[in-house]
């Protein structure tokens, strides 16, 4: 007959809860590692990795991404912003940023940590801005011409000189949105966009240097 008996059902049972227990086991053992790279990245003490370990806990518990990836994804941001290495709080907080902008903008969640990274690093932002980045790329990925990948491309050929114009990165998201549609590649975009900024920052200098 096609009936479990009762002893073929708890064998079954006891062998479902095993796998269980199995794969846990296997799960914590895989996140020890990931953290032991990370350790081993920002040389933290003991108080410092706990702090990270229970922060991409929790970050599992609020995202789609699994422990171990968040972990991955903190030492990709460490490895692109190197001063948030010895700052627990400022790389979780970053992380955390990432996590959000990839499932708002529907993308990998190390492509979001490198446009953060990238936009902190090329506009001189700080970590405690990392939530008006994210907010400034989901909006204009959503509402406007240029997703995520299109405007990181053209924050890292126009930002340093954006930067020096004293345009914000939302500024710049504005202005990379103004002439997306003119361009479909992000690069020519962001070499245009650089080269209008420099253009206009050598007529500053020229019209402001004192006469010979």
């Amino acid at each position: 007959s096609g009936l479990v008996s009762p002893a073929g059902a708890a064998a079954m049972a006891v062998g479902g809860l095993a796998k269980v227990f199995v794969d846990a086991a296997k799960a914590a053992a895989d996140f020890e590692d990931h953290l032991a790279d990370l350790q081993a990245l920002t040389g933290l003490d003991a108080e410092g990795m706990k702090k990270l370990g229970d922060g991409a806990l929790d970050m599992s518990g609020r995202f789609q991404s699994s422990a171990g990836e968040i972990v991955d994804a903190m030492k990709l941001i460490g490895s692109q912003a190197p001063e948030l290495l010895k700052v627990p709080d400022a790389l979780m907080e970053v992380t955390d940023a990432a996590n959000v902008l990839s499932e708002a903008a529907r993308i990998e969640v190390t492509d979001a940590a490198k446009a953060i990274t990238g936009t902190m690093n090329q506009m001189g932002a700080s970590s405690s801005e990392a939530a008006d980045i994210i907010n400034t790329f989901a909006a204009a990925s959503q509402q406007g011409s240029a997703d995520v990948a299109y405007l990181n491309t053209v924050f890292e050929k126009a930002g340093t000189n954006a930067a020096g114009a004293k345009m914000n990165f939302l500024e710049l998201a504005a202005a990379t949105e103004t002439i997306a549609p003119k361009f479909s590649s992000a690069d020519v975009a962001g070499t245009n966009l650089n080269g209008l900024l420099l253009k206009l920052s050598v007529q500053a200098n020229d019209k402001f240097k004192p006469a010979v």
